[in-house]
């Protein structure tokens, strides 16, 4: 069995993976909601390794706030997390593609950058 540290090192090489891609499909006008994608993927990746490398149990969930607040909870300096996190989410709503904007999705790679910072 890992331990927690060893979950939170795979937990951060896949979420770098998934920054690598928002990254490459943002620079390269790939389609946004797929760019959304791995920002949301990366950003959870990165709460959970996070929340496993302090011990932390952590919930089988694709919800950010509830990861976000969680790790406020459980991990002091991360109350400086952006709450904007959760905009992530929305940009892979169904109705996102109508009111989806690069600037509104640059803002949530950013915050998906913080968190890597934070982790």
């Amino acid at each position: 069995m890992k331990s927690d540290l060893d979950v939170a090192k795979t937990l951060i090489l896949k979420a770098d993976n998934d920054l690598k891609m928002a990254r490459i499909g943002f620079d390269h006008d790939a389609p946004l909601d797929t760019v959304a994608f791995h920002v949301q993927q990366a950003a959870e990746k990165m709460l959970k390794a996070l929340l496993a490398s302090r011990g932390v149990d952590y919930p089988r969930t694709h919800d950010l706030r509830a990861l976000i607040n969680l790790a406020a909870k459980e991990v002091p300096r991360t109350r400086k997390i952006p709450r904007t996190a959760p905009a992530t989410q929305r940009l892979r709503g169904r109705d996102a593609l109508r009111r989806r904007t690069r600037s509104r999705f640059r803002r949530s790679l950013q915050c998906a950058l913080h968190l890597r910072r934070a982790s």
